[in-house]
């Protein structure tokens, strides 16, 4: 998954605050702020309806399930994006993105071979 920087200008007295706060629960005031601006975009998000969550959860099933009888496993990243899009995180576009992204590496890797 791509990453970019994100800077916002916060009170000094804040931004140090954060900063003893995320050390004193030992995590990074970095991963912190990831998790706050996730559970943000997640609860502004529009709700899906149980049809759909449904739906996307059969979608995925049946993908992992035919994947699994050709003997072939995407791996721990797409599994975790795929229960992210069954729970309705994410977008489709969003799983094709990563599938397009192994894809290439798998490109280069076979034309370096």
């Amino acid at each position: 998954m791509k990453t970019s920087t994100f800077n916002i200008r916060i009170e000094t007295d804040l931004r140090d605050a954060f900063n003893r706060a995320a050390e004193a629960i030992h995590r990074p005031a970095a991963q912190v702020a990831r998790d706050l601006i996730r559970d943000f975009v997640a609860k502004s998000k529009p709700k899906l309806s149980a049809t759909e969550l449904l739906e996307r959860r059969e979608a995925v099933d049946f993908s992992r399930g035919n994947s699994e009888l050709e003997g072939f496993s995407a791996g721990p990243e797409f599994d975790t994006l795929s229960e992210r899009y069954a729970a309705g995180e994410i977008e489709m576009e969003d799983l094709w993105r990563h599938i397009e992204e192994k894809i290439g590496h798998l490109r280069v890797k076979q034309d370096a071979a």
